[in-house]
């Protein structure tokens, strides 16, 4: 899914160095203005006015972070991808990809594909740095990226384990770019997640090449052209089919019309925090648009009764 970014470090002037006449009286030092990068915690938010930079992502980023319904559902979608791929261990023509069709003839290794954001790794303290100091900006994700500090959502360590366990082979399709690839694989390499034999390439990054773009498609057929791919994972419908940009009725009709895999040989992990379904809401607007209009925009897609012809499918 779509990489979370952070705003640009702010900068702060050098303090003087030259010497200071005494006052009468000893002044109180301005505090610090603190880092635009540095995370935030309960004591600085509070101890500054109440000034939330996207407040529509606060209560989203807190269902992620406390709610042990997340936790469940995360628990779900896993234990049910698991029970996939044991009978599809015993399905010689299973395959998970569209347009793709196995016989018993086929001999290819054995692999599942895992998205990394929001699927494999947490990324929820980064968008709590949105909330409380800014933007998204490629570098701010960026600079998150190589703090190599996200942790594992609920489930994902298991059903890697285990896949590799059963000799399945576990490949990483994400777009972060593939400049932090590195600390990507130094991320999940401290948490434990299987990346093959030292010196392959599990983990495909966007731009990693040229025509490696924030589709998925080819690297997803890259993979095939080796391996049978029994499992895709991940928290949006781009993780699994190209078109999960559109607008909102070209993702309802692309959902509807693969709606075999789901639950099957496709499962997707809840994110309410950001990706394509967030930018259909506004799709064909430019970025250039201000907040409070694409706020307004999201505001019409309310349903303000069942059926609410205004809120679309």
């Amino acid at each position: 899914p779509q990489e979370p970014p952070s705003p640009a470090t702010a900068s702060v002037e050098p303090a003087e160095t030259s010497p200071v006449p005494p006052s009468p009286s000893p002044a109180t030092p301005s505090p610090a203005a603190p880092s635009i990068t540095e995370p935030p915690t309960p004591e600085t938010i509070l101890a500054e006015p109440l000034s939330l930079k996207q407040p529509e992502l606060l209560a989203s980023v807190l269902w992620v972070q406390t709610s042990e319904e997340y936790r469940i559902t995360a628990l779900q979608a896993y234990r049910n991808a698991r029970r996939s791929l044991d009978t599809a261990l015993g399905d010689p023509t299973w395959n998970a990809l569209v347009g793709e069709e196995s016989t018993a003839e086929d001999r290819r290794p054995l692999a599942i594909i895992l998205d990394i954001d929001e699927t494999v790794l947490d990324n929820s303290p980064f968008e709590t740095r949105l909330v409380t100091q800014g933007h998204f900006t490629p570098e701010g994700f960026r600079q998150w990226c190589l703090e190599e500090a996200a942790t594992a959502i609920p489930g994902a360590l298991e059903l890697t384990r285990y896949a590799a366990s059963k000799g399945v082979e576990v490949f990483y399709v994400t777009n972060r770019n593939h400049d932090v690839e590195a600390a990507t694989r130094n991320n999940l390499a401290k948490l434990g997640f299987p990346l093959g034999e030292p010196g392959e390439d599990r983990i495909l990054t966007r731009y990693e090449r040229q025509e490696w773009a924030s589709d998925k498609r080819n690297r997803r057929q890259e993979i095939s052209r080796t391996h049978r791919v029994l499992l895709l994972v991940g928290d949006d419908l781009n993780d699994f089919v190209s078109g999960g940009r559109g607008s909102r009725e070209q993702r309802a009709n692309l959902s509807q019309v693969t709606s075999a895999h789901w639950g099957r040989d496709w499962i997707m992990l809840p994110n309410p925090q950001y990706g394509s379904w967030s930018r259909a809401l506004t799709w064909g607007v430019g970025n250039e648009m201000p907040a409070e209009q694409k706020l307004q925009l999201r505001l019409q897609a309310l349903k303000t009764a069942p059926g609410d012809p205004e809120a679309g499918p």
